[in-house]
């Protein structure tokens, strides 16, 4: 979690989850609750859905970096959804 809190992303480097040990901290029942979902890769992420959804180049991938690193056992599923959302449902079945 501090690695990706630390990691930059695009061309521009930004460190897009520097906050996100201060985000889970300070919301720690919404994070549980996202964390408790069944598929969370499809639920908004908190403090971070708007920023993800308005980046359209990285905001799918970012959402991968974020269900690998919290939910380990739903990495296939958000790595299907994301081939599917950049490229085509083809690629991923």
């Amino acid at each position: 979690l501090l690695q990706l809190s630390r990691h930059p992303f695009g061309t521009d480097q930004m460190l897009f989850y520097r906050e996100v040990v201060d985000q889970i901290t300070r919301n720690a029942d919404v994070w549980r609750k996202w964390y408790d979902e069944n598929e969370p890769e499809g639920c908004p992420v908190p403090d971070y859905e708007d920023r993800l959804v308005m980046d359209k180049a990285l905001g799918p991938f970012l959402r991968l970096c974020i269900v690998r690193f919290m939910r380990e056992d739903r990495t296939g599923v958000a790595c299907s959804n994301f081939i599917e959302s950049m490229l085509d449902s083809r690629f991923s079945a």
